[in-house]
């Protein structure tokens, strides 16, 4: 993995319980940490097949340092990039912490 590819910035956000201006319960997204990326779309206009998977053009890989003990990168988070909110739809570990590969869709897309 070279770092020297990490140069997109997106923000990992989770979901948090609060409360509204009347005191009802609700959900709300923090932003749990803004981090350097290497950023891989999956597809080209329509499908492409990549490791014996059908991606269509809106599935991405996100690669990312580990972040340690700092977070933890969880399938329920999701990822701001470019604008665009992003779903992640799984996490793999890269090496021995050496970094972590994230497959997400973009939200809002079939």
């Amino acid at each position: 993995m070279r770092f020297s590819e990490f140069d997109r910035r997106i923000t990992i956000r989770r979901s948090a319980a609060g409360r509204d201006a009347y005191g009802q319960p609700s959900q709300t997204m923090a932003d749990v940490a803004v981090v350097w990326a290497s950023v891989k779309f999956a597809g080209r206009p329509g499908e492409s097949m990549q490791a014996s998977q059908i991606f269509n053009e809106h599935d991405c890989v996100f690669f990312i340092r580990h972040p340690r003990t700092e977070f933890e990168v969880k399938a329920s988070d999701e990822i701001i990039f470019d604008s665009n909110d992003f779903e992640i739809l799984g996490v793999e570990e890269i090496g021995r912490k050496e970094g972590l590969r994230i497959f997400a869709q973009k939200k809002g897309n079939g």
